[in-house]
């Protein structure tokens, strides 16, 4: 499980608390983002929610992250969303 919080989020604190009770849960603190991280800071967010799918279950090759980080993600993180979306349909009827 892939927890995304907020570093200004009011319930920040209890992110930590639900890291340690759930197994093998990962932890991604957004700097100086709110409740809303996703809206907030969506390339971010959609930059460690493709990372951690990647990681867990993996992704086809042209929805990894096609930027490197001294250029801009965003291009990079539209196109992958909807292979995402394909990889995870082709995954669950298999």
């Amino acid at each position: 499980m892939l927890i995304l919080t907020g570093s200004e989020d009011a319930a920040h604190q209890r992110a930590f608390a639900l890291r340690d009770v759930l197994p093998d849960a990962e932890l991604v603190t957004l700097v100086g983002a709110g409740h809303a991280c996703q809206l907030e800071q969506p390339w971010e967010f959609d930059r460690h929610l493709l990372d951690f799918i990647d990681r867990r279950v993996g992704l086809p090759n042209i929805a990894r992250r096609h930027s490197t980080p001294d250029t801009d993600p965003r291009p990079a993180m539209v196109e992958p969303i909807r292979y995402l979306v394909a990889a995870i349909r082709a995954r669950a009827s298999a």
